[in-house]
């Protein structure tokens, strides 16, 4: 993902090993669609930052980047295959 957007130098990913109740493709397909979203809605010039730890009995995942950010309602709204100023930003993807 990083080579094709042509940002290595933009992504980090730090965190701790874990344990996850879903399949190898699975999670790569899902955090390449977190961090595409990530690259998609930053400058190119700025980090995108993937981080993991454990909580408890849960695996979290935290993507910071510098993008165009999100409103209070907008985040009480995410769901799958939702997707935000669809008129203005139109974009391919599952959400």
């Amino acid at each position: 993902m990083a080579a094709e957007e042509k940002r290595q130098l933009n992504l980090r990913v730090e965190g701790v090993p874990g344990e996850v109740a879903l399949t190898e493709a699975y999670r790569i397909d899902a955090v390449a669609e977190l961090v595409g979203n990530a690259f998609g809605f930053s400058r190119p010039s700025q980090p995108v930052i993937v981080s993991g730890w454990r909580v408890g009995g849960e695996y979290w995942i935290e993507m910071l980047d510098d993008g165009q950010g999100m409103t209070s309602a907008q985040r009480a709204s995410v769901g799958a295959f939702t997707q935000f100023e669809r008129a203005r930003r139109e974009q391919q993807g599952v959400g």
